[in-house]
């Protein structure tokens, strides 16, 4: 049976719009289980003393208990239709795994990607990384001469009040091109795998809706990973893997992909 596992996200200054992982929510056989900074996962409880990365512990617990009902009540689709585009606490579908009987427990499951993608160490390497690749991402845009002309942070317009669909940046020439960051982790496979597979799921469906685009993802990638030529994979799910590392490579290869190919890339 295929469990499906969303992330849980608060962006504390909507200006920035730097989210910052804070549970997740796993649902098999239409059942939820429900992992949370804060909250005891036996009773459900929230310690708001564990609960400082936000401003108010009441509000965390009221979107943490709408979230669980919702689980409950209304599955993936309606926890994914809900929420607005201004709100500081987000869902976002993380991935799909098949479950077998003789395989790992939910309960086991829920524990381990909560450590992989909410624990503290994680989160602090994570974001490392990610200050590693913006900066990677700022300078090959400048290189291109189109730092100004890249919007960022978008939701896919027709997306906005059903399946959110969330790009890290837009170029428009002629057609869309919706990038997004991709952070490949080190370590597993199956750990590596995972923002692999939700990049896959937010390219389906981006597809779907805007069907002349380009679909991009800027990944930080080299010969430690886990992951072995990850741009075959999502090239099967219609993206194109840049990879960021490379900065020189990069910027040819957005420079074609963009229609920019008259124009000389600067230092």
């Amino acid at each position: 049976m295929n469990a499906k596992w969303l992330i849980a996200k608060y962006i504390p200054d909507m200006r920035r719009r730097e989210p910052q992982n804070i549970g997740i929510i796993l649902l098999k056989d239409e059942k939820p289980y429900l992992r949370f900074k804060g909250r005891d996962k036996a009773d459900g409880k929230i310690d708001g003393n564990k609960t400082k990365f936000q401003k108010s512990v009441e509000n965390y617990r009221a979107w943490v208990s709408y979230w669980e009902y919702a689980a409950s009540k209304e599955g993936l689709d309606g926890l994914l239709r809900r929420p607005r585009p201004d709100d500081n606490f987000i869902l976002e579908f993380g991935g799909e795994r098949i479950i077998g009987s003789g395989s790992t427990e939910p309960e086991a499951f829920a524990d381990e990607l909560y450590g992989q993608l909410v624990e503290a160490d994680t989160i602090e390497s994570g974001l490392a990384m990610e200050a590693r690749v913006e900066t990677a991402i700022d300078r090959i845009f400048r290189r291109l001469d189109i730092s100004e002309k890249v919007e960022k942070d978008l939701i896919l317009p027709e997306t906005a009040d059903t399946d959110r669909l969330f790009f890290d940046f837009r170029y428009k020439n002629g057609k869309n091109t919706w990038m997004k960051r991709v952070r490949i982790e080190h370590g597993s496979e199956k750990r590596a795998m995972e923002p692999l597979y939700s990049a896959a799921w937010v390219f389906e469906r981006a597809r779907g809706v805007d069907t002349n685009c380009h679909l991009v993802a800027l990944v930080d990638y080299s010969g430690e990973s886990s992951v072995i030529r990850p741009e075959e994979y999502l090239q099967k799910h219609g993206g194109t893997v840049i990879n960021v590392a490379d900065e020189s490579g990069a910027a040819d290869g957005l420079r074609e992909l963009l229609g920019l190919s008259g124009m000389l890339a600067i230092s």
